[in-house]
Formats: structure tokens, sequence, C-alpha cells
């Protein structure tokens, strides 16, 4: 198991951000009851303080503890298992924003990106159990793959390249996964085979249940 509550230090300083988080939202309701209508740039403002306090040092140390325990960590996509610094090298300060993110989730929330392959503790009460991926298919969904902190194959939307996806029209988006969710999930896996080069084994999924 890691159990990151042995990390004196990176305790202290989980406390310090939460604290920080409380300060954010309690300015934000504040202004909230004074205006409802907050635009969303008002909004990351009022929680930038606590969004690089999280980011820059927070997740930086998790990030030099993974880099000394280097243990396995599992990709959703292919299911392989791969060292920590394979998955997300060793220097932090050159790594990508979307992998640091990805770090913090594994180990404070549920990434459905990467997970450890073992047990992991950030709390005295809260425990995230490692190992496989418990819904394996993600079908027309495949999230990006990272190898030394950067991304090398992105992921898909519906069926679509993500960089297409948030480049079509919010109609075009609506149409088009109408289309992909329609399809049975034997059809979505031989649409992305024939389409992107999956080698998904069709007889794994079935013919008639469509995805919800």
């Amino acid at each position: 198991m890691i159990d990151l509550t042995q990390y004196k230090e990176l305790m202290k300083c989980k406390k310090q951000m939460k604290k920080i988080e409380k300060e954010c939202d309690k300015q934000f309701r504040k202004e909230f009851r004074e205006n409802p209508n907050l635009s969303s740039e008002r909004y990351d403002e009022l929680y930038l303080p606590y969004t690089k306090f999280k980011q820059e040092i927070y997740t930086s140390m998790l990030f030099k503890i993974f880099v000394e325990l280097n243990p396995v960590v599992v990709e959703h996509r292919t299911g392989e298992r791969l060292k920590f610094s394979e998955v997300f090298g060793t220097d932090f300060e050159t790594i990508n924003e979307n992998v640091k993110m990805q770090i913090y989730m594994m180990a404070e929330e549920s990434s459905v990106v990467y997970k450890f392959d073992e047990d992991l503790k950030n709390t005295k009460e809260d425990i995230t159990v490692g190992g496989d991926f418990y819904f394996k298919e993600q079908l027309g969904f495949e999230n990006d793959i990272f190898r030394k902190g950067q991304i090398e194959t992105y992921g898909y939307m519906c069926g679509l390249p993500k960089k297409k996806w948030f480049s079509i029209s919010s109609d075009e988006k609506t149409n088009f996964r109408k289309m992909f969710l329609a399809k049975s999930q034997r059809e979505q896996a031989r649409y992305m085979n024939e389409n992107y080069g999956m080698n998904y084994n069709l007889n794994d999924f079935p013919d008639d249940d469509k995805t919800k």
C-alpha cells in the first residue's frame, strides 16, 4: 500500500491547502449572495489562491514522493502496467498541465485515466483500491495516453478524436453523439477499429444492447 499519511510535510501541506479552499469558499458565498449570476471568470479568480496552491505546491510534493517510490500504474485505455516515471516523467516543471492534474486526481479523487496498481491511503479513513479498472470498456471515449509527462496519444469523444470534437459546433456535437450512442457496443467497437485502428475483439461486446 502507498500510505501518504506517513509523510508529515505532505499532510501539513494538505491541511494548509484545505484552509485556503475554505477561505475561497467563504469569499465565494459572500459574493454569490450579492450577485447570484457570477461569471465563470470571476469564479476562477476567487478560487485562484486555492488552485495555484493545489497545482504548484501540493501536487509537486505528491509528484516528488511518487517519483521516489516509482510504483506501478495501470493505464485504463490499454490495461498496460507501467512504472510511474514511464508515464509521468521525473521533472515536474516540464510535464503537461493535464498530466499534472491526473497526478492530483490519482492521489485525492478517482482518476479514470491512470490508477495505482496497489491501494493508496491519503487520510486515516480514505483508501483508494488499486489494480484493474472496474469498468474497462470506453468505446469511443478512449483516454489520452501519457509518456514521460507528455500526451503521447490523444483520446476520443463519442468516437471522434478530441481535437476534432472540440472544433465542431454544438449542433454537430449533439448530432454526432446521438449517432454514436445509438450504436450497439459491438457496432461502436467495429467503428473504432475501422476508423482509428483500435484492436477490439468484436465478440467481447453485445450486438443488441444500445449504449444509454
